[in-house]
């Protein structure tokens, strides 16, 4: 799948070299994720397997092809979507991306996360009303209409895009007026 989704056969390549690299990684330790990502909150919430949230993953990327994979930090050559190698856990991966020129972060959740980056505005998106509803000083975009059906899903968009205009004109995010953005670097060595 990954391949088909590529600008070009070497990037696949790389997507599928980058994956492949990871799973050997976890195999090396003898450690296995199952149980602990996807991590419990996300079991409550109806994923079962860590292919489950990947999938969710590539769902938020869109439909555009992808034009790099890109080591932690590095800057994308050109414009479009890149994906970076990376560690998925949220600190690492937002630190990576501030890293690599990203100026602002779109973090999406389910069950909630308080983490944001020191370095770029992190607005925090969630469709979960349950969520929305308990975190209200931490979720930027509410955008639980959409699955109450009091909003279609490009309203919803617009809305969003709209709030990223605020965000880059200078508005802050619940992360900033809170003051909770910080950086965090691989722990030892490579992450999982």
């Amino acid at each position: 799948m990954a391949g088909r989704r590529a600008a070009t056969p070497e990037i696949g390549r790389a997507l599928v070299a980058a994956v492949a690299r990871r799973e050997a990684a976890v195999a090396a330790t003898g450690f296995d994720l199952t149980g602990n990502n996807p991590g419990q909150e996300n079991i409550r919430g109806g994923l079962s397997t860590i292919e489950e949230k990947s999938l969710g993953a590539i769902a938020k990327g869109g439909t555009r092809p992808i034009q790099g994979v890109l080591a932690i930090g590095e800057e994308p050559a050109a414009p479009g979507l890149h994906v970076m190698d990376a560690p998925a856990f949220s600190p690492e991966s937002l630190t990576g991306f501030a890293a690599s020129g990203a100026a602002l972060m779109l973090f999406t959740t389910g069950a909630g996360n308080s983490f944001c980056n020191a370095l770029a505005p992190t607005l925090k998106i969630s469709v979960r009303p349950d969520t929305c509803a308990q975190l209200p000083h931490q979720i930027d975009f509410d955008g639980s209409d959409i699955l109450a059906g009091r909003i279609e899903i490009a309203a919803a968009g617009r809305r969003l895009l709209d709030l990223i205009r605020a965000t880059a004109s200078g508005d802050l995010t619940w992360g900033e007026i809170l003051d909770e953005g910080e950086e965090t670097f691989i722990r030892t060595g490579g992450s999982l």
